[in-house]
């Protein structure tokens, strides 16, 4: 798999951060597989349907570009790993191990698995 892949996959999951993606059905269609399922921060399962939105939420959110780190599954499976901060807009500030699994489906990297785990401190 070469590096114009992966940075492909990094790509995608920055934009599923972004509130104008995270609010348009049809670009959160693009990036998601239909069976998506994520385990969130705070414990729950969510389930993806078509037409879905996330909304605002009323902070931003980015990669720590250093903690990023792609593990190449197979040809078209790749666990991306990394740190996010979610900064509020009361000032203070969250941080979070992400996983996520994209898969190669079509020709199209989509996120099929995504999991946020709170860092205490």
């Amino acid at each position: 798999m070469d590096n114009s892949e992966l940075s492909t996959i990094i790509l995608n999951e920055t934009l599923l951060m972004k509130e104008h993606v995270r609010n348009n059905p049809d670009e959160i269609a693009e990036l998601l597989n239909d069976n998506f399922i994520e385990f969130t921060s705070s414990g729950k399962q969510y389930n993806y349907s078509f037409g879905d939105t996330f909304g605002a939420n009323n902070s931003t959110i980015e990669m720590e570009d250093e903690s990023v780190k792609t593990i190449v599954l197979n040809d078209e499976t790749v666990l991306l790993l990394y740190v996010a901060i979610k900064k509020n807009l009361d000032g203070s500030c969250n941080r979070s191990r992400r996983s996520s699994v994209w898969n190669k489906i079509n020709g199209k990297w989509k996120l099929v698995f995504h999991q946020g785990t709170n860092i205490e401190g």
